[in-house]
């Protein structure tokens, strides 16, 4: 496979579209073909990107997940008002973890060590 034509597109996109760093990896059969990285993964532009950064990215699982969800809601067999845990048990009893600050930079995420709350609210399948 030629990806000329895709590294070029992605090579521009700092300068045409201000796109600060990226990295696209295109998978076959389990098997990494092409990957293209690019940019800085820090506010400082010194920490050049690498396959172990983390992106906060669009998931296109969630389309495929509401679809199903509402072809099973169309065919009667779930209501869109049910618990998530009539049917994932695991989520009955969930706990939130309290340490973590929405908006802070870098991202701490939360960890085996963080303190628990039980959350306020179950989970819906309409959530």
């Amino acid at each position: 496979m030629n990806f000329s034509r895709l590294r070029e597109y992605l090579g521009s996109l700092d300068q045409r579209e201000g796109i600060p760093a990226l990295d696209c990896k295109v998978m076959r059969e389990h098997q990494s073909i092409f990957r293209f990285m690019k940019g800085h993964s820090d506010y400082a532009s010194s920490v050049p990107v690498t396959d172990q950064d983390l992106y906060e990215i669009y998931s296109c699982t969630k389309v495929i997940t509401a679809t199903a969800v509402m072809q099973l809601v169309e065919q009667g067999k779930i209501s869109l008002a049910d618990e998530l845990s009539d049917y994932l048990p695991e989520f009955d009893e969930m706990q939130i973890a309290n340490d973590f600050v929405f908006g802070e930079w870098p991202i701490r995420w939360p960890d085996a060590n963080s303190p628990l709350i039980p959350a306020r609210n179950k989970i819906h399948i309409h959530q």
